[in-house]
């Protein structure tokens, strides 16, 4: 999809006016092919508060639409979470580049066929998790494998801390 019609689909002018969950969740549902610098350019420009606040949304509602029992896809998923929220919170170049890499990693794989199974049938991640959303609504039961989660990788982050000062923790203002 050309940039202008992804900015059609989030009804916005420019990326700064990426203010709203329902915005970010367009893109990561959204079937259509997207680049990743057009991604970039669209989350370039949304404040880093709103960025993160809307990923540990969007987390928090597939996680727990997850059935009982399936702690190693939980798991996976507030890996995912968590990295996203600590790249979202640096508000610096090169952190927003980290972010855009891995939410469009995330954002293709949770596209991709296979990684989930839901009844003996092949899903994307993306379809099983409104499968489980739409169990828990109606309250009827499919049988999942999400051993595909396994799939997701999580490379190594390092991030810089900033500097550290020396704290009172004695509570006598320094004085012995």
């Amino acid at each position: 999809m050309e940039r202008d019609e992804l900015f059609d689909i989030l009804e916005i002018d420019s990326p700064d006016q990426l203010e709203y969950f329902e915005q970010f969740a367009e893109l990561l549902e959204n079937e259509g092919e997207i680049s990743f610098d057009d991604m970039y350019e669209v989350l370039s420009g949304a404040e880093a508060e709103n960025i993160g606040e809307f990923s540990e949304n969007y987390f928090e509602e597939l996680m727990n639409a997850l059935p009982d029992g399936e702690q190693a896809a939980f798991a996976k998923l507030d890996a995912i979470q968590q990295r996203l929220m600590l790249l979202a919170a640096e508000d610096d170049d090169s952190a927003r580049r980290l972010f855009v890499q891995e939410f469009y990693k995330f954002r293709d794989w949770y596209h991709t066929p296979g990684s989930v199974i839901v009844d003996g049938l092949s899903m994307t991640p993306m379809e099983a998790l409104f499968e489980c959303r739409a169990d828990k609504l109606t309250g009827s039961e499919h049988n999942y494998d999400f051993s595909g989660f396994d799939s997701y990788e999580l490379d190594e982050l390092s991030m810089n801390v900033g500097n550290f000062s020396q704290i009172d923790l004695t509570g006598n203002g320094g004085e012995e």
